[in-house]
């Protein structure tokens, strides 16, 4: 039997026992995507407004990436 704790976070299950890592793997979204979506998720029972800060931070560094793909690829 594992630990509560550490596999299933309450900040990290919230609607109807659905865990965010459930939510995660279902849609498989980029990495930087995914990861702002966990501070998402539990921006209200942890971390507030720093959590929101964590996931725009995620947010702009992939949308920068992204917009330096796109200029790569019309520069060819």
């Amino acid at each position: 039997m594992g630990d509560s704790v550490i596999e299933h976070p309450k900040h990290y299950t919230q609607v109807d026992g659905l865990e965010c890592i459930d939510v995660i793997e279902r849609l498989n979204p980029p990495h930087h995507v995914a990861c702002a979506f966990k501070y998402i998720w539990r921006f209200r029972d942890k971390g507030g407004l720093q959590d929101l800060r964590k996931a725009a931070w995620y947010l702009n560094r992939y949308c920068d990436w992204q917009e330096g793909l796109r200029e790569k690829c019309l520069s060819k």
